[in-house]
Formats: C-alpha cells, structure tokens, sequence
C-alpha cells in the first residue's frame, strides 16, 4: 500500500474586513511525499548549502533576494514530492 504524507499552509486573511488590513489574496497550499523524512533531510541540506539557519523557515516574504529565491527553487526541483495550491483573489 502507499502512503502518503500531506502538510498545508495558508497565507492570506479570509476575513474579508478590507478596512482593517485583510489581504485581497487567500492561498492554500499542500505538499505530499511518500518520504517525509527524506525530505526533511533534503531541506535541511539546502538549508546547510545556502549557510541558512538551522530553523530557517521556506516562506514567500523571506525569499525576497531573487538569487537566494532561484538557488532554492532549483535545489527543490530536485526534491522528491508533490504539491497543490488553491488560490482567491
């Protein structure tokens, strides 16, 4: 039988109370992997090569030097999962 591990994430503010701040964007995301240690090894790898923090965290508005963002996104093409995002805005 395969199995999968999944993880979400949401960013955005679902609220809709443009008046206070709400973003006029709301995106869910998941990834899979049969292999959920592999890859937590594999991040913290990248993490390592790219002298990162042990606990750096992948996140849109931390990826704002566009070379540290293309060096990451190459190193997880490598990476072995799967991922879906749902987008409102």
């Amino acid at each position: 039988m395969i199995a999968f591990t999944f993880t979400a994430d949401e960013s955005g503010d679902p609220s809709l109370n443009f008046r206070k701040g709400a973003s006029r964007h709301f995106v869910i995301s998941v990834v899979g992997t049969q292999f959920p240690d592999s890859l937590r090894d594999y991040l913290g790898n990248i993490r390592k090569n790219l002298r990162l923090a042990n606990h750096y965290e992948f996140s849109f508005h931390k990826l704002a030097s566009v070379k540290l963002r293309e060096k990451i996104f190459t190193a997880l093409s490598g990476a072995d999962f799967e991922a879906w995002a749902l987008y409102s805005g």
